[in-house]
């Protein structure tokens, strides 16, 4: 049972099954492949694949499909291999000529039969084929659902070694995205593909209905390029199908246990051993409709699949659902609640059973559901303690809760709210905690800092009236002052971050965590990345290594830190895996906003390294996702990576169209401001005018300088550098030694090099380049040096540096290097620059050329100076080559996302 739609389903995952299968064609000694799985794993799809291999390689091929009404027919399946006129008789007479019939349409060769649903064959069925693959007329490929009785004849015949059996699992998350990526013809968003894969558990036949569900109801649609999915997923009603026909030949004790694992799962088998016989356990067991992990020293059972539990949910009636509910709470009250999350569980079975629960449980539940980054969970349990009994506690939870989901007016109505309601007697942890919160949602969230820093002055201001002890007093203020110095990171002050830290940590997990982010971002913009990652790392695996999640950040944030900390000390790899981990990490808890920053991370890293056009498939998909969560400070961000990528792969006008989108949104914080001007610096760059690049990000770096950003300013005035400027080169100079990285040195090298114009420095620093992973840079830095070698009529290293410089550029498709006759150093060029060019290369003199275009002859010559320098070609006799290696490529087919794009 399927949709129908437009929608092209290739087999994906089962290359290797399918190359076992096609093997066992010319292998006499296997006479049957048994192919084993759950209802849509894709056992029949598999099989099908296989026969038409058969075919393609000359075999003669059959397909048939048992049934269990077939069945009371002796050999109606098999009518594809019956002679034409079939007498009855003699039963060993009737299967004489039958085999002799198949023997005829093999025509000397064996005939390849695929037999669906094995286990439905009649006895005569099976006899049948059993004697034609001994005498070695048929290879039979049956497929089998998991769980039903095997044929006696297939028993016996892998008895006898000859039976391949493949035992198909459902596909591992790899194949589903890659499936998803065909399917579609497109990229997925990764939340798209989380949700899908989580959803259907891998399983083929169910993902398809998912899909086909979300496409078809609107949900599941293409923005910016990107499948992106608004809400949750549907269950269609051939979805509903598929599961109820798996759990339909259930007994009422069955059943009922599957309905109260889809409510109150997973349970323990202890638990429900007192309400259920295990022999009605070992019976779901077997069937695959439930499986029994161990938790330590527990074992818990859930249903088979995520989706049973969505289809037997929504199929429950109201009041059977309620008595499940309450029977179970009361089972779970009666063992006195003592394992940790009881409470979450209870909070939760209360709710959904009576729509109302004890405020204080609520809230312990809303707690234990927020350390597991639950943050729907939080939201409902919070929201409902809020109604029956205002809190400040039950407030900040549901304001924290709202911010992670990406809700920042929402958070921010709430936490205001609770902060005009404080009264007497309120808990000064929770005072300071709701002021914290309140001032993140303003700062990341709304972008609102100076509130931000208000906010968490009023905080410390309560604190200072309350009647708590001097120690109670001194841990509070050096929680403040912690988050005080993560926002002046963040709003680009770094160095005062560094001051506005207490001596020591806080003493509470939470705060000290709050107490490291801000350090390791201090660290890393101030030039010290080796403690930047230290200090990142650490606190990474102290947050993420407890069961017990206190932080008031997610600690994903700490793998941003670490992975940018990572490239500055030239590990490339590392960090891009730092930060796809934190990304995978956020999006698997639900936590889009902070998933978006990751996202923003991997791109980053792949645009900085130099690998454009896999920097902008990262860029788009996370524009698209930004765009509709409503994270307006990401997809600023994202849009202005893609006018670097649109720069770095020659695509003026995309650079334009990308920049006018930036410049609609709202700003990021003044700590990723540096990424505007890189942005409108490449602008100017790829329109000729590297006179106002160099402004800009000079006057920037400048800037930076004197705030003590040092790392940030120093990346700016590398840009000036790789536009030709030397005074930025002596400025950063000046400053690179606080920069004591692997790629700081590089940059110095750079520096250096456009001081001396040596090329054995350019090459030095090329070099140093590539072995930091920055393709981009190495690329640039021998392509400049092969221009100084051809200028000094060393032709011969000249060529072996030009040579190196494309190495270096070819390990990134797409990507353009000014000096090698590609698209960068055409996309520099001016209209006019580019219209004189082009007439120069068809043989026209300076002359001719003026006359045309009524200017004078030294004006054509001097913009043809300006062409030769960003082409990085000696004259007009090699203008025709540059010019034709400069013309756009065919257009790049879009990847899955596999290897670099995972």
């Amino acid at each position: 049972m399927s949709t129908t739609t437009g929608l092209d389903w290739p087999l994906v995952g089962r290359t290797g099954d399918l190359e076992r299968i096609a093997a066992a064609f010319d292998q006499g000694a296997v006479r049957v492949v048994h192919i084993v799985g759950d209802a849509g794993t894709g056992k029949s799809r598999l099989a099908q694949e296989a026969l038409t291999v058969a075919e393609l390689d000359g075999f003669p091929v059959a397909h048939v499909t048992a049934t269990a009404s077939a069945a009371t027919v002796p050999l109606s399946t098999l009518g594809p291999l019956l002679p034409p006129s079939a007498e009855q008789g003699d039963p060993a007479a009737v299967l004489d000529r039958v085999a002799a019939h198949v023997r005829d349409l093999a025509d000397g060769s064996r005939m390849v039969v695929h037999v669906d649903d094995v286990d439905l064959l009649d006895a005569v069925s099976c006899t049948l084929l059993a004697r034609l693959w001994q005498e070695g007329v048929v290879l039979v490929v049956a497929t089998q659902r998991q769980g039903t009785t095997t044929p006696d004849v297939l028993v016996a015949e892998s008895r006898r070694g000859g039976v391949q059996r493949l035992d198909l699992a459902d596909l591992p998350r790899p194949s589903v995205a890659t499936l998803l990526h065909h399917v579609l013809r497109g990229p997925v968003s990764a939340g798209a593909e989380h949700a899908l894969w989580t959803a259907s558990g891998g399983n083929p036949l169910f993902l398809r209905e998912l899909v086909t569900g979300a496409v078809l109801g609107g949900r599941l649609s293409e923005s910016d390029g990107v499948w992106v999915l608004d809400g949750g997923l549907d269950v269609t009603g051939g979805l509903a199908g598929l599961v109820a026909e798996r759990l339909g030949h259930l007994d009422t004790a069955a059943r009922e246990l599957v309905d109260l694992l889809a409510l109150c799962g997973p349970l323990g088998v202890d638990e429900l051993a007192t309400a259920y016989p295990l022999d009605v356990l070992e019976q779901l067991e077997a069937g695959g409709v439930i499986t029994v992990k161990v938790d330590r020293r527990r074992q818990e059972v859930s249903l088979a699949h995520p989706v049973y539990v969505q289809v037997v949910r929504d199929e429950l009636p109201r009041l059977k659902a309620r008595r499940l509910l309450m029977d179970q709470l009361g089972r779970s009250e009666s063992y006195g609640s003592r394992r940790r999350g009881d409470a979450l569980r209870e909070a939760v079975w209360r709710l959904d059973a009576t729509g109302t629960a004890d405020a204080s449980l609520l809230v312990e539940g809303a707690q234990l559901a927020r350390g597991a980054h639950d943050y729907a969970l939080v939201e409902r349990l919070a929201a409902a303690a809020v109604l029956l009994e205002p809190d400040v506690r039950a407030s900040t939870l549901l304001g924290e809760a709202l911010y992670e989901q990406g809700r920042f007016g929402d958070a921010d109505e709430v936490l205001a709210a609770a902060d005009a309601a404080l009264g007497d007697g309120v808990d000064a942890d929770d005072v300071v905690r709701l002021g914290l919160i309140h001032g993140i949602v303003l700062f990341f969230g709304l972008g609102r800092g100076p509130e931000a820093l208000d906010r968490l002055g009023r905080a410390a201001d309560q604190v200072a009236a309350l009647p708590i002890t001097a120690e109670q007093r001194v841990e509070l203020t050096r929680s403040i002052d912690s988050m005080r110095a993560l926002l002046a990171t963040q709003g680009g002050r770094s160095a005062d971050a560094l001051q506005l830290l207490p001596d020591e940590p806080p003493a509470e997990r939470e705060m000290a965590a709050v107490f490291a982010r801000a350090q390791g971002w201090a660290r890393y913009r101030t030039g010290d990345a080796a403690g930047a990652f230290e200090t990142a790392m650490a606190a990474w695996e102290r947050e993420s290594g407890s069961d017990d999640a206190e932080g008031l950040l997610h600690p994903a944030g700490d793998l941003m830190v670490a992975a940018l900390a990572s490239l500055e000390l030239g590990r490339p790899a590392e960090a891009r895996e730092l930060a796809a981990r934190g990304r995978d990490v956020s999006v698997e808890q639900g936590v889009g906003f902070q998933a978006a920053w990751l996202a923003w991370a991997v791109a980053t890293i792949d645009l900085i390294t130099g690998y454009a056009e896999d920097a902008a498939g990262a860029f788009r998909e996370l524009v698209a996702t930004a765009a509709r969560s409503g994270f307006g400070q990401v997809e600023r961000l994202a849009s202005l990576g893609m006018v670097e990528c649109c720069a770095l792969t020659g695509d003026a006008a995309g650079a334009h169209e990308w920049m006018a989108r930036a410049e609609s949104l709202p700003p990021a914080a003044p700590a990723f401001a540096l990424h505007s001007t890189l942005a409108s610096a490449w602008l100017a760059a790829v329109d000729g005018d590297t006179r106002v690049a160099i402004a800009l990000v000079v006057a920037h770096g400048d800037e930076l300088v004197e705030r003590g950003e040092l790392r940030e300013a120093v990346v700016l005035l590398d840009e000036a550098v790789m536009f030709g400027d030397p005074p930025a080169a002596a400025r950063m100079l000046a400053v690179i030694d606080a920069v004591d990285t692997p790629v700081g040195r590089a940059r110095g090298m750079r520096a250096r090099a456009l001081h001396s114009g040596d090329p054995a420095d350019l090459l030095a620093a090329a070099e140093e380049f590539a072995a930091c992973g920055f393709v981009h840079s190495a690329a640039t830095q021998a392509a400049q040096a092969a221009r100084a070698l051809r200028a000094a009529g060393e032709a011969r290293a000249a060529a072996a540096a030009e040579a190196k410089a494309k190495a270096y550029a070819d390990q990134s498709p797409g990507l353009q290097v000014e000096g090698l006759g590609s698209a960068a150093g055409a996309a520099l060029l001016t209209p006019r620059e580019r219209e004189i060019a082009n007439l120069a290369a068809r043989g026209r003199t300076s002359k001719e050329v003026a006359a045309d275009l009524v200017l004078s002859v030294r004006t054509v010559d001097n913009h043809l100076a300006n062409v030769y320098a960003k082409l990085g070609i000696p004259g007009r006799a090699e203008l025709g080559g540059a010019l034709a290696l400069a013309e756009p490529e065919a257009p790049v087919v879009p990847r899955p996302r596999t290897g670099r794009q995972a």
